[in-house]
């Protein structure tokens, strides 16, 4: 009886043991030179998260491509607006597209042309530009849209002026942009700005209209007539202005498909200084929007989309290996979500840019 071991203590002796045992192995197995290396590592990996959610280099964006299969359209697709309910204009190589959200349709223009650009009004006005024919599609009475061509108005010589490259609302007018001719349309008349040389660029920034033209540079629309910017044209001869933005302290950055980026100051137009210029330059910037007052978005020819700051560094790049569908990005968009669209060489591209959901690469 006195050697007699009770079951209890026997299982507590047992558990005893192995406890002893596994802390051992674990004490030896962390004193590994390769386990010790990784222990020192745990800190970082259980701080990822928070740099990832911190470093918006690494976390990216949802990509949804819209084929053409899915559209129904043509392969190129040359700009995108949004009308105020939200509904979004593609100028395609068959037509307008229009899509809701859901639903995907077409509407060709009367010449079956390509449509080159699109603007709207707020008012239920689209404006197209095509080939030889300009004018706007308004919602008819069964819910789709009925296109009114302008071409009429304007005089029978002036009627072949091939692609409306640009369409921009200012001021209650309407300016539509060919190679060789600026048309301005105002209470249902036009009147016509002959290129100095050619017309290469129209647009808004800062709320003010400029245009470039080959010759006379940058130019600024101001009482019903176009004024340079600079007393001298120091841009690249033959080389498109393609976006502008507005900078820091009263300066226009000025972004060309050949040449990179350009600063316009009081002391006239320079180079950009960013190191990364050579490389937009090489990439050939089409287009460009300003996603916010810090960051831009430019769209290129050979690599997809930069996201850059004003002083030109970048902060993130989309391109096939994001999941675009190709990296020749023909027109750019930001919606009044703050989400990008892109219309491609094929195809169309939603990125969902202010997306909460971000993928880590």
């Amino acid at each position: 009886l006195q050697h007699y071991i009770s079951p209890s203590k026997c299982l507590i002796s047992t558990i005893k043991t192995l406890l002893h045992y596994y802390i051992k192995s674990i004490f030896v197995y962390f004193h590994k030179p390769i386990v010790k290396q990784m222990w020192k590592l745990l800190p970082a990996f259980l701080l990822l998260p928070f740099y990832l959610q911190a470093q918006n280099t690494i976390a990216f964006p949802e990509v949804t491509n819209y084929t053409r299969q899915m559209y129904l359209g043509g392969l190129q697709n040359w700009d995108i607006q949004q009308d105020s309910n939200g509904i979004i204009y593609i100028a395609n190589n068959e037509g307008l597209l229009s899509f809701d959200g859901r639903y995907w349709h077409l509407f060709p223009l009367p010449n079956k042309t390509i449509v080159r650009s699109v603007a709207t009004d707020g008012k239920g006005r689209i404006y197209v530009g095509g080939q030889d024919e300009l004018g706007y599609f308004t919602p008819g009475s069964n819910g789709s849209l009925r296109y009114v061509s302008l071409t009429a108005l304007l005089p029978q010589q002036e009627r072949s002026f091939g692609d409306v490259w640009d369409i921009v609302l200012y001021n209650k007018e309407v300016f539509f942009r060919t190679n060789y001719r600026i048309f301005r349309f105002d209470n249902n008349s036009f009147r016509t700005y002959t290129a100095p040389y050619e017309w290469s660029f129209l647009g808004l920034c800062g709320g003010r209209l400029f245009a470039h033209d080959f010759q006379s540079g940058l130019l600024r629309y101001e009482n019903k007539i176009w004024q340079p910017v600079a007393d001298q044209n120091t841009l690249p001869t033959n080389d498109p202005v393609t976006a502008l933005f507005t900078g820091n302290e009263n300066q226009l950055l000025i972004a060309t498909l050949k040449n990179g980026l350009f600063v316009l100051t009081n002391r006239g137009i320079m180079c950009h200084p960013s190191p990364n210029n050579s490389l937009f330059a090489e990439d050939r910037i089409y287009a460009g929007t300003a996603i916010d007052e810090n960051w831009l978005a430019l769209a290129t020819n050979n690599r997809g989309v930069y996201i850059i700051d004003r002083q030109g560094a970048i902060i993130q790049q989309f391109t096939k290996t994001e999941h675009l569908q190709n990296n020749n990005v023909l027109s750019i968009f930001l919606d009044r979500q703050k989400n990008l669209w892109l219309g491609l060489d094929n195809g169309i591209d939603f990125i969902a840019y202010n997306s909460a959901i971000k993928q880590i690469i």
